[in-house]
């Protein structure tokens, strides 16, 4: 992936925060000037399209192993608002 930035130089592009970056690439916040291109093409004009044709994944990750049903218990008991038997 190519990021180009205009009049800003290649020392702050790649001091700039990676979450900022990976907001900007799904679309999820804009620049404040500039745009985000793939092809060419702007993908906020047409966000929903571009948001199908790419995949995150955070670098801390929880995967539950277990019901929801469970979970949902666990949360519960940790809040105070049943207890365990």
């Amino acid at each position: 992936m190519k990021l180009s930035v205009p009049h800003i130089n290649k020392n702050d592009i790649n001091s700039i925060n990676k979450v900022l970056k990976s907001e900007w690439i799904s679309g999820l916040t804009k620049p404040h000037s500039g745009l985000i291109q793939s092809d060419n093409i702007d993908i906020n004009k047409n966000i929903l399209v571009w948001r199908n044709k790419i995949g995150y994944v955070p670098q801390n990750i929880y995967l539950l192993d277990d019901t929801i049903q469970n979970a949902d218990r666990v949360i519960k008991i940790r809040q105070g608002k049943i207890y365990e038997d």
